[in-house]
């Protein structure tokens, strides 16, 4: 009788933490975007921007606490691959980089160029004068630069981003309960 009640609570954990997991996206309150970018000389930028879903446009600008953006790093490679330069641009909420300026729409979970720095630029990550400096929007040549110390290594190019469902903590420990009373209950009866 004990096993069958030891049984049926776990089951029951596991199937609410996979639903739970697999919900819908909207409700989720913190969601990861990849992105990545090839300029037309080859050199390339990847990283992810972690977002809080219930802000709609989740923005930083310059040093200091962002509104809504809780991470924000890039790699920058060369044409051959290899990597230059790689940034962590806001972590725990906290933006470490003077001249960043970036808008994210959540509902669209794309990036926001409609906006201005006031350095003629609506979207700045990296870091200046870093080997590969950073990659922005200008929005006087309205093309996607990657540039260090007013020099342009490459340009064009799209920045291409997909979403990634980070799951909430007590969805995760749910189901990791669930999964380790099933594994018990399992021992228990290979044992007996």
């Amino acid at each position: 009788m004990f096993k069958k009640i030891v049984l049926g609570l776990c089951g029951s954990l596991l199937c609410l933490g996979i639903v739970s997991f697999s919900a819908d996206p909207a409700r989720a309150a913190l969601i990861g975007y990849n992105f990545s970018w090839t300029g037309d000389g080859g050199f390339s930028a990847s990283g992810m921007i972690v977002v809080d879903d219930t802000v709609p446009l989740a923005t930083a600008s310059g040093f200091g606490a962002t509104n809504g953006i809780e991470s924000l790093m890039v790699d920058i490679f060369n044409p051959a691959n290899a990597l230059i330069q790689s940034n962590i641009n806001v972590a725990n909420g906290v933006s470490s980089y003077e001249f960043l300026f970036v808008q994210f729409d959540t509902v669209l979970g794309d990036f926001d160029f409609s906006g201005n720095s006031g350095f003629n630029a609506s979207f700045d990550i990296g870091q200046d004068f870093g080997p590969a400096g950073f990659l922005h929007f200008d929005t006087v040549t309205n093309r996607l630069e990657l540039q260090s110390g007013g020099t342009i290594f490459d340009f064009g190019g799209e920045l291409i981003v997909t979403a990634k469902l980070l799951p909430e903590p007590a969805t995760l420990a749910l189901f990791c309960l669930g999964l380790a009373g099933l594994g018990w209950a399992a021992r228990r009866k290979r044992v007996a």
